[in-house]
């Protein structure tokens, strides 16, 4: 859990950062903070998915990662304006979250995910 006030203010900073890679694993802390950052050079996104021989470390639920992780771009601070220089977004070993979802979704209430309608959880690709 990484407190999203210090982090990303901290990485606003850097000039030079064109690349921001994180993990499925790496959950941003809301915080009641109000701030106002912007990336000048960042232009790619890389969301790496867990594989699906990985063991899961978390003990997440799928309810607990859909309401608490706020580990995707639209939950980051000051979206969308400050992401206004991202050409990219990557998604590595987005298949195997796919598949892993669907062999933990016995209530299939993460349909639209893995039907194409939304990218991750709580992330409307239309928006």
């Amino acid at each position: 859990m990484v407190d999203s006030f210090t982090f990303f203010s901290s990485i606003s900073k850097l000039q030079k950062l064109t690349t921001f890679k994180y993990n499925e694993e790496c959950f941003f802390k809301k915080s009641e903070k109000k701030f106002n950052i912007k990336f000048s050079k960042l232009n790619k996104i890389v969301f790496i998915c867990n594989k699906k021989d990985d063991p899961d470390l978390s003990l997440l639920s799928l309810y607990d990662k859909q309401n608490l992780s706020n580990n995707f771009i639209n939950s980051f601070p000051n979206y969308p304006s400050a992401y206004q220089n991202i050409n990219e977004i990557e998604l590595v070993n987005y298949e195997d979250f796919l598949e892993k979802l669907k062999q933990e979704d016995y209530d299939y209430e993460y349909s639209d995910i893995y039907n194409g309608k939304d990218i991750f959880f709580k992330c409307d690709i239309y928006n």
